[in-house]
Order: structure tokens, then sequence, then C-alpha cells
């Protein structure tokens, strides 16, 4: 049958028509707009490729810092597909050879992914490819270097031995923690134990924190600091403080000679054995 002009179809075709041509043009945007969008994906993604291609020439030469470029551009990109795994645990592995090479921001970055330390600017990897342990580890041989490093865009990270205290402080082994946390508060300064005292009194229900911070102190051998901290601390904290540094005196003791700031040569220590 003839369709005449009244009938639905020619309604709806001439509708569509109008819409396309309309006063604002929405659909005939809408549809451009979709393909440029559809174009820059693309091309940001043939970019992303072509970088990743140069960063894996210059890993192939042994060179450490391609190797820490290289895990953070595919760390960032789409490593959820089997593909994508597969580059990012053999970048991985070119990491841990710059790390075994004794290069301090390489063990750092790799501390940071097998851990999964929470760092701005750094996405998690999968689960299967972590190692906390060896993690941990790689952090603690990063702190032998000093206390700083830069990192992507040229920002500066934080001290490696504060990232330990912190993984420590997570895991619910607090001698640990603070072991490390008065490293790196004696080594480089990273915070004013006595403010960071007087922050921590004025909050309510945060006295473990107080504590420990005040254990700090009392490991950190500045006699001036510590009289001003115990006449400001009440007794039975300034008590519960001197058991606590008691116990980790020991702790902080073993962490300087195993993992010893590089003032000179030092034997590394042995690395844990991977899962």
């Amino acid at each position: 049958m003839k369709a005449n002009g009244s009938s639905p179809l020619r309604a709806g075709v001439l509708f569509l028509a109008l819409a396309s041509i309309g006063s604002t043009g929405c659909l005939t945007m809408a549809l451009f707009d979709k393909g440029d969008h559809m174009k820059s994906n693309w091309e940001a993604e043939a970019a992303w490729r072509h970088r990743v291609a140069d960063l894996k020439r210059a890993a192939a030469t042994g060179d450490p810092k391609a190797h820490i470029e290289l895990v953070e551009e595919l760390a960032s990109g789409d490593n959820d597909s089997e593909s994508g795994k597969r580059e990012l645990k053999n970048a991985l592995a070119l990491l841990t050879q710059s790390a075994e090479q004794d290069d301090g921001p390489a063990q750092r970055l790799l501390g940071i992914y097998l851990i999964d330390v929470r760092v701005p600017g750094f996405r998690s990897i999968q689960r299967d490819l972590r190692d906390h342990e060896r993690g941990i580890y790689w952090l603690q041989r990063a702190a032998t270097h000093g206390c700083r490093f830069k990192e992507r865009g040229g920002s500066v990270g934080s001290d490696p031995a504060l990232d330990v205290a912190k993984v420590m402080a997570a895991s619910g082994r607090r001698e640990e923690a603070v072991a490390w946390n008065t490293r790196s508060a004696i080594e480089c300064g990273t915070d004013s134990p006595y403010s960071m005292l007087t922050t921590l009194r004025a909050k309510s229900g945060d006295r473990g924190a107080y504590v420990d911070w005040l254990a700090l102190i009392l490991l950190s051998q500045d006699e001036s600091t510590i009289d001003k901290a115990k006449r400001s601390a009440p007794a039975a904290d300034v008590s519960a403080a001197e058991q606590l540094a008691q116990s980790v005196r020991p702790r902080l003791a073993a962490i300087q000679r195993e993992f010893p700031r590089r003032t000179q040569a030092a034997a590394p220590a042995a690395v844990p054995t991977s899962k």
C-alpha cells in the first residue's frame, strides 16, 4: 500500500530531518562531537603506545631511568587486560634488575608497587603481581640512599623510611613503625617531633599515636626536646612511652645495622624469597 502524506513513517522521517537541521543543529553537532572525541581518544592511545615503545627500547639497554618510566607508563595505562598485565610484569622484572644493581629510585618505586602503597599519582597494580614483604625490603633498601627521590612530573617523593613506617603502622606492626618513623625524623627531619606531639595532644581519642611520638622523641637523643616533652606530657603517657622506647631501641639499632645510610659502601641485607 502506498504511504500517504499523513502516515506515521513519513511523519517520523520529517521529524528527524527537522531535528538534524534545526536552529541548534543538536543532533548533527552531537554526532560530530562524538566523532571528535573518538578521534582524540585514538590519538592519545597512539601517542601513549609510541611512548611505551620508545621506553622499551631504552629499557632494553639497561637504563634504570627507562625501567622506572616504563613501569610508571604501563601502570598508568590499561593493565587489566592479559596483554597489559604481561607487559607490566615484564617491566617490573626490568625494574627489579635496576633495584638489584642498587639504584635507589628503582628500589623505592618497586617497593611502592609491590606493597601497593597509596601514593598520589600512582595507580595500583594487580594483586597477584604484588609481594608485600619484598616490597617492604626494597623500601628499606631505598632508605639507605637518602631522604628524597624525584617522581613523575619532577615532584619530590617522601622519605622511603617514612613510607616503611606507614606500611608497618597499617600492618599493625607498631614497634617497627615507631623505629622507622624515628629513623626518618632523626636522619631526614620529615616532621618536627615536638610540634607533632603538640598537635596529637590536642586531639581527643588519639592517645596511641601520642605515646608513639613521645617514644620517638625519647629515642631521638635530643636532650632539650626530650626534657620539654616530658614536662608537657602526662606522667602516665611518659611512662608508657618509656616502656615503648625500651622495646623499640633494639629494633632501631638493628635497622641502622642492616640498612645503614650510605656514608660508606655496605653489604646489602638478603632479599626476601619471592612468593
